[in-house]
């Protein structure tokens, strides 16, 4: 039996699960236009994180400050790699930009993730 809150898609042999609709919308706009299962999967992830993050707000309503915040916030408190904060960056920029086609504000004043020193060979 099938819950109300609990959509599932099948795709490719592969079950993603969301009680967000606009998630699963966002999902299904990427495999639409070929976007890898991994991608999906990281981009979906670090927009929900992105959502979670101010309060479950509507991205619509999330731009600009909003999103340098929450990069600050992965590169300061969370101590994610350049790497990943270099995914999140994309992942935020697809969203605005593609999905919701509405340009993404200057985010460019965020706090960037620092690369790790290289130890010196023995």
């Amino acid at each position: 039996m099938d819950t109300p809150y609990i959509h599932t898609v099948f795709l490719t042999g592969i079950v993603i699960m969301s009680a967000s609709p606009f998630l699963r919308s966002l999902r299904e706009h990427m495999l639409v236009r070929r976007y890898s299962l991994r991608t999906v999967k990281s981009y979906s992830y670090w927009i929900k994180s992105f959502i979670l993050f101010h309060g479950k707000v509507h991205p619509p309503e999330l731009r600009g400050a909003k999103g340098e915040a929450f990069l600050s916030c992965l590169a300061g408190e969370c101590r994610v790699s350049a790497a990943t904060q270099a995914i999140v960056l994309n992942a935020l920029a697809f969203l605005y930009n593609q999905y919701l086609e509405q340009p993404l504000e200057s985010i460019g004043q965020f706090r960037r993730a620092q690369p790790q020193r290289k130890l010196p060979p023995k």
